[in-house]
């Protein structure tokens, strides 16, 4: 089984590119990032937006406020929450501090962000955790990214088995799941 990343690629429209604020891993303003340095490709997922017509952003906007940053190739996907970009940050967890600040002062409010290298990705995919699962059209496969510095405890992996899950693999960084 093969599991793609998709991102829809366009050009900023003038207005987007008119956003003048920048913030650096300590939250001060700062230029944009000289795309001479070496970058780490990354993947954000946004929890809890554009979720039943609540706190809805435009992936425009949301392009806006990462390439704003100082931030290279941003993508989104769809109106997922989900954004590709590039940085010069190696640090993820000051990096992922950094664009929860920029996304409150710029919509609002908090939006948790899950921070992982595009490499971490194609590491996940590349181990295939569900090569032993049989595919029908009725099956479906969850990969749940946990929080830096969460651990999966038994106790949410019984209520995973008991909600009609079978767990495939569990990680300090993701949890498998078929249902």
């Amino acid at each position: 089984m093969s599991v793609r990343l998709l991102f829809n690629t366009r050009v900023l429209s003038d207005k987007e590119l008119s956003i003048k604020k920048t913030c650096n891993t300590e939250g001060h303003m700062t230029a944009a990032a000289d795309p001479s340095e070496k970058s780490t490709s990354y993947a954000a997922f946004l929890r809890g937006i554009n979720v039943g017509g609540h706190r809805s952003i435009k992936m425009a906007d949301l392009r806006a406020a990462f390439t704003a940053q100082g931030f290279t190739d941003v993508k989104t996907v769809l109106a997922s929450g989900n954004v590709r970009f590039a940085a010069a940050e190696s640090d993820a967890s000051a990096l992922r501090g950094t664009i929860e600040r920029c996304l409150r002062e710029e919509f609002g409010y908090d939006i948790p962000v899950l921070l992982r290298t595009v490499a971490d990705l194609e590491r996940l995919q590349s181990a295939d955790p569900f090569e032993e699962v049989v595919i029908t059209p009725q099956t479906r496969l969850y990969v749940t990214f946990l929080p830096e510095g969460e651990t999966t405890c038994a106790m949410a992996l019984d209520d995973l088995t008991a909600d009609g899950f079978t767990l495939v693999r569990a990680t300090a960084s993701e949890v498998c799941s078929v249902f």
